[in-house]
């Protein structure tokens, strides 16, 4: 038996149980509303609550609220990013061929 192809079968067995299709990926944080953003910053950063007990005590995954606590310290904002809604180009195609 060569001990090649015991190797190759092994990885190929072991991407093809790690691989996830696309549509079952799961976010990797959750969404925080603005509300909560403040409330987790005020309690760590100014009350130096641990982001432990934050969590606990409203519920919220500990991961989640680290993000937040970084992303305070690095860009300084409290409320999350607003998206822009862009303008079709169909629409403003219509728009200008009834002129």
């Amino acid at each position: 038996m060569p001990s090649g192809s015991k190797a190759s079968d092994f990885k190929s067995n072991l991407f093809t149980t790690i691989m996830i299709p696309l549509g079952q990926r799961k976010a990797k944080y959750l969404r925080i509303d603005d509300d909560k953003r403040r409330i987790i910053l005020f309690e760590v950063m100014v009350m130096k609550t641990s982001l432990k007990t934050v969590c606990l005590k409203h519920d919220i995954n500990f991961s989640s609220a680290k993000n937040v606590i970084q992303i305070f310290k690095k860009e300084g904002r409290l409320v999350k990013k607003v998206h822009r809604v862009r303008k079709s180009k169909i629409g403003s195609k219509a728009d200008s061929n009834n002129l």
